[in-house]
């Protein structure tokens, strides 16, 4: 399934009211957590346009801007071409995930492509419920907890795209396993996502922004749950996941 632009979503929203606005905000918000975002720094300019990655606790200045009533916000941009719409010379500029971006920034008011005749402003209380609502959740399980682990009757394909077009992006990801979990009876079910990190690199924040990606595709009876697989252990949780569930990811091999 081919997703539609940021800008799209955001033209649509903005430009016509109907029944399904909510809808297509949960969308737009969903998309944007998980994609990669533009903003402005106060760095130098790197040579022939270059890109690097930030080392381990290296730090970035995000540059903010002050209207004529002295409210600060900050400029970010769904794409390059916004972005240089928007400034007048060539500066330097980043990408992190929505997700990330809004985490760092949610004390100011966020204008989400300024230049374009369908920007859209949030401000600190939107940033919070947003996040609020798309934070993921992460299974904790009490001792003599019984529970079926198998796989779901419809195999939900954008869901796994979904998840896999985030986990490509983390390079310690080394695998992602679905698995569906039903506990005692009463309780919804839940798709759980198994992930393998490279030892000593487990990094659950990523799971806010896979969770956030895959918000539209959760089945509407079911709950979108992620689990760090740690043991092969046919007796544990992480060993019925690798055993009953579906690999679905694997880190791509690099081509030398």
């Amino acid at each position: 399934m081919t997703q539609t632009s940021l800008e799209t979503k955001l033209e649509i929203i903005l430009g016509e009211k109907n029944n399904d606005e909510q809808q297509l905000l949960g969308d737009f918000y969903a998309q944007f957590l998980s994609e990669d975002i533009f903003f402005l720094t106060g760095g130098e300019i790197p040579a022939n346009d270059s890109q690097r990655i930030l080392e381990k606790d290296e730090q970035v200045q995000i540059l903010h801007g002050e209207t004529e009533d002295g409210a600060v916000f900050t400029a970010v941009f769904t794409s390059r071409i916004e972005m240089e719409n928007y400034v007048a010379e060539d500066m330097a500029c980043g990408t992190m995930s929505g997700w990330d971006l809004l985490s760092l920034i949610s004390a100011n008011e966020v204008v989400i492509n300024p230049a374009s005749d369908f920007c859209m402003v949030l401000v600190p209380e939107e940033i919070e419920n947003i996040l609020d609502h798309f934070g993921s959740d992460s299974i904790t399980m009490e001792e003599g907890t019984e529970i079926m682990i198998g796989l779901p009757e419809d195999d939900p394909l954008d869901l796994k795209k979904a998840l896999s077009d985030v986990f490509v992006k983390y390079p310690y990801v080394q695998a992602a396993y679905l698995a569906l979990f039903q506990y005692e009876e009463g309780q919804r079910e839940s798709l759980v996502i198994g992930v393998v990190f490279e030892e000593g690199k487990e990094n659950p924040r990523i799971f806010d922004i896979a969770g956030a990606a895959a918000t539209p595709f959760v089945p509407k009876d079911s709950a979108l749950d992620f689990y760090i697989i740690d043991d092969e252990d046919p007796q544990s949780l992480s060993g019925g996941i690798l055993e009953l569930g579906e690999c679905f990811y694997k880190k791509p091999l690099i081509k030398i």
